[in-house]
């Protein structure tokens, strides 16, 4: 040990005070000023991540504002064309083509190539919306929909929304950018597939077996959300009231789901029944399945149709 010191012994002894003074300084200073760098440039990329994580949190925002005016644009389209065909979503067009706009400003969403195909998406489909059927509008929605969680889920990787180190912060931005988001697109869906059921009483074919389903997972995770809310809560307690709001939606959904199964599930589970214990046609005769009974809402149209039906299956 003494002779690998020996060289700055020496070196020591022959330098002044104020030389000495300056070389022990250096001593200390060169590491302290390698640590404060390292520290201050961790500190410039995580307040860049925070920047980053802001302006991610303002596009999925408005990205979801797009999605819900394009899931009540779906409703509406396929309501219309199978039956309302007064029906005018003009000022809903317009909504859409604006919010789209005032996504395309936002930053985060510069230059993806998914951003510009889902603006290029909703022009062409206003361009033949005239000439769809609704099924195939309704398709074509829900393709456009399907971009835009795409493009969300994509922006939240890039703004690290969801690669967050943090637990509380993880917890809510899974619910954020992909609970939330999935649950609104299923009950969307029930509602778009029932309103048309309702005006008409009919369904494509199996059509009642994918509410169902959706209905079945949507009332899951909706059972599932205050579990949810409960570990962002304990990570932040500050949140508490923030998600207050939330909670209380809850009931509402599964009220909707309630519904769902009382006017929709059931009269179609019944007609299903029906139809299966009529006997079955002469190969010659086309066979003509009676559709489900609507809500108690249309009791008066339902019965108003009763003596042509009964015709029908005479």
């Amino acid at each position: 040990m003494k002779i690998l010191l020996t060289p700055a012994i020496r070196l020591m002894q022959r330098l002044r005070l104020l030389p000495k003074f300056m070389l022990v300084c250096l001593v200390f200073l060169l590491p302290l000023a390698l640590a404060t760098t390292l520290l201050i440039s961790e500190l410039g990329k995580s307040l860049a991540q925070a920047q980053d994580a802001q302006r991610g949190v303002a596009y999925v925002r408005q990205l979801q504002d797009v999605t819900r005016l394009l899931q009540q644009r779906r409703g509406l389209e396929h309501l219309r064309l199978s039956g309302k065909a007064s029906m005018n979503n003009t000022a809903l067009n317009a909504r859409i083509t604006t919010t789209l706009v005032d996504l395309g400003r936002l930053p985060a969403g510069a230059g993806l190539p998914q951003a510009a195909e889902l603006t290029q998406q909703w022009q062409a489909l206003l361009g033949r919306q005239a000439g769809l059927a609704a099924r195939d509008s309704y398709a074509a929605h829900t393709a456009l929909l399907r971009q835009a969680a795409k493009l969300g889920q994509l922006v939240a990787d890039r703004s690290h929304l969801s690669l967050d180190p943090d637990a509380g912060a993880n917890h809510l931005s899974a619910v954020f950018t992909a609970t939330l988001p999935d649950l609104a697109e299923s009950l969307s869906d029930i509602a778009g597939r029932g309103a048309a059921y309702i005006d008409t009483g009919l369904f494509e074919a199996n059509e009642d077996q994918l509410v169902n389903a959706n209905a079945l997972i949507a009332r899951h995770e909706l059972e599932r959300l205050p579990a949810r809310f409960d570990e962002i809560i304990a990570a932040e307690p500050a949140l508490q009231a923030s998600l207050q709001g939330a909670l209380k939606a809850v009931p509402v959904a599964l009220a909707f789901l309630e519904r769902n199964k009382n006017e929709v599930m059931i009269p179609t589970t019944r007609a299903r029944a029906r139809n299966s214990t009529r006997p079955a046609c002469k190969p010659s005769t086309p066979c003509r399945r009676s559709p489900a009974p609507p809500p108690p809402a249309w009791t008066a149209c339902w019965r108003s149709a009763l003596p042509a039906m009964r015709r029908a299956e005479a």
